[in-house]
This record gives C-alpha cells, sequence and structure tokens, in this order.
C-alpha cells in the first residue's frame, strides 16, 4: 500500500505526467487532497462500498477512459483476468497480491486460477506485466522503517524466457522466475545486505531476511518436486 501511495503521488506531483487515474480499493487506505497537481485527475472508489467487486471496478474503469488504473488486490481469477485485459488493451495497471518473492507472486498466481486456463492466463500476464516487485518494512536503525524490496524488471528477453517455460511445464514458472531473479533482478536478501551495509538496517534483521528468503525458496524448490496433474 505504500509503495503503490508513493508511485500515485509521483504520477500527480509530475506537471507533464496529463493523467486520469482511477483506483478500486478496499479500503481507501490514502487520499490525494491535499497532494498539488497540475495535469492530473485522480478518482477513488471504495470496495463493497462504491462498486461491488474489483472486476466490476475493472469494467468500470474502462468506460471512464482511464490512462492509470489501481486495483487494491488481485486475489481471484475474475480480478487476475480482468486487470490483464486493461494491461492489454493499453492502460498502466498497478495492484498487489499477498506472496513474499517474485517467484511465489508467480505461485499465487497459478493457484488462483483454473487449471484448465492457468496457462492462457499467464502467458498473457507474462505478455503485459514490466515489473514485479516484492515488499516488506523491517525497523531501521534510526527506530523507524525501512522498505526492503525484490524485483524482476521483464525485458523481451525475460518474457520469452518465461513463455518458454510456462509452455514446457508451467508448474516450473516460479522456480525460473525466482531463477531469473537472481541473475538479472535483485533479491529480497541482496537489498537486506546493501541496506545492512550502509547501516540502515541491523545485521540481525539482514540475516532474519535471509534466513526466510532460504526457507522460501526450499519450499518452492520442493514444491516444483511434487508432480501436479
Amino acid at each position: 500500500s505504500t509503495l503503490l501511495a508513493s508511485i500515485i503521488r509521483e504520477i500527480l506531483e509530475n506537471p507533464e505526467a496529463d493523467s486520469h487515474i482511477v483506483t478500486f480499493e478496499s479500503p481507501i487506505e490514502f487520499v490525494y487532497d491535499k497532494v498539488p497537481t497540475v495535469s492530473c485527475e485522480i478518482d477513488q472508489s471504495a470496495v463493497p462500498e462504491h462498486v461491488s467487486s474489483f472486476p466490476e471496478g475493472v469494467r468500470n474503469a474502462l468506460r471512464r477512459d482511464p490512462d492509470v488504473i489501481l486495483i487494491g488486490e488481485a486475489r481471484d481469477a475474475e480480478t487476475i483476468k480482468a486487470t490483464v485485459l486493461a494491461a492489454q488493451t493499453g492502460h498502466a495497471v498497478y495492484t498487489t497480491l499477498h506472496s513474499n518473492s517474485v517467484a511465489t507472486t508467480f505461485l499465487r498466481l497459478i493457484q488462483a486460477v483454473p487449471q484448465t486456463e492457468a496457462l492462457s492466463i499467464m502467458g498473457s500476464l507474462i505478455d503485459t506485466v514490466r515489473v514485479v516487485i516484492s515488499q516488506q518494512l523491517v525497523p531501521s536503525t534510526d527506530g523507524r522503517r525501512c522498505a526492503v524490496r525484490e524485483f524482476l524488471v521483464f525485458t523481451d528477453e525475460i518474457r520469452q524466457d518465461l513463455l518458454g517455460t510456462a509452455v514446457k511445464n508451467l508448474s516450473l514458472l516460479p522456480l525460473r522466475a525466482g531463477e531469473l531473479v537472481r541473475v538479472h533482478g535483485q533479491t529480497m536478501g541482496q537489498h537486506a545486505q546493501e541496506l545492512m551495509r550502509k547501516k540502515r538496517i541491523t545485521e540481525e534483521h539482514a540475516n532474519l531476511i535471509a534466513a526466510a528468503e532460504q526457507a522460501s525458496w526450499d519450499s518452492m524448490q520442493r514444491y516444483e518436486a511434487v508432480p501436479h496433474g
């Protein structure tokens, strides 16, 4: 939520953005009434108070000529499909998913959609996604909180790699995504070590993040070793 709010605020404050931003949130956590903007307009709606669901919100948004659409959470197949469709029609779409890494983001997405549609939906998602960021806030050395982030930016080469993996064996997609993060992106553990060297977080918290990352990776490998029907 904090990262998405920062992204929206940056767009609003950019005098050249010239964007119509439409958000659907449950609940609305941040409002932007006091953010100065000269080129943007933002409309915020709450689910279910203003619109019945996130998929209905996407359909509602597409009738309002938006440039940017924010979907609070892509937690089910219908929302995921609607979000991908919005991105395919040329809109910048931001959403969240409960996961702790890029690899588990793909795992959650696969688990959320019907098995008969999984390959088609994941293929469309890989074709449209621009970046996946995982974030956790940990205590910082100044007594506040610090964002530790993992990310993978999707180039044409990475898309082709993931699409090839999905066609070959969809269940290998999360593991392959995790491998690509290590080569082309930034893992949570790598960022934690960098923040520790800069004395932004303590060695204890960096080690806890590294241990959690290794446990998640081990669990992912065990999951991929199990045949999926």
